[in-house]
């Protein structure tokens, strides 16, 4: 109900004294029929069509407040909530606490912690450079050929692969097309 006009709540209460259903009004002026009926109820409570003030303490940033710090956030992800505090601090000239800063899930931002990437070793490393050196000259077609490979898995020698192209082409073509220079 929070969300009506003053001029559609007149018109939910005038629509009801001249008689009309609540489905009819619900019908008519495509509300739910709960908001219509509360709206209604409320009137006959306090014969006003006001709401009435509400409880809590108002929001300190607004939506342009909200958007600067979702753009703080994303420039410094790597920054402490006291620095994205002060940064904030000094860019609107509002003073919020850390405790506000913590609540960016409102906004759509969420903490995360980076999946730990294993270090690869001297023996991997050399072997990956290797690995690279040897396809460097590789053609677009026979990157393609080899991942469609790849994704079929080790039983592709009992299936036919189809390349992006559209081909179908037999294992052992693949294989001859792999081991070309």
């Amino acid at each position: 109900m929070s969300n009506l006009t003053e001029a559609q709540r007149g018109q939910i209460v005038g629509l009801y004294k001249s008689g009309t259903s609540y489905r009819n009004i619900s019908k008519t002026l495509g509300f739910p029929t709960t908001t219509v009926f509360r709206m209604i109820k409320n009137f006959q409570e306090r014969n006003s069509m006001a709401n009435l003030p509400r409880n809590g303490r108002p929001k300190i940033l607004n939506t342009d407040h909200q958007q600067t710090l979702k753009n703080i956030v994303k420039r410094n992800n790597r920054k402490s909530v006291e620095q994205i505090k002060n940064h904030f601090n000094q860019k609107t000239g509002l003073q919020i606490s850390i405790e506000t800063i913590k609540s960016l899930h409102e906004i759509g931002i969420y903490s995360r912690v980076p999946a730990s990437k294993p270090q690869i070793n001297e023996e991997q490393r050399i072997k990956r450079l290797n690995w690279c050196l040897e396809k460097k000259d590789w053609s677009v077609r026979k990157w393609k050929i080899s991942f469609g490979a790849m994704r079929v898995g080790s039983q592709y020698s009992k299936m036919m692969v189809q390349d992006v192209f559209g081909e179908l082409l037999e294992p052992d073509l693949i294989l001859k097309i792999l081991d070309q220079p």
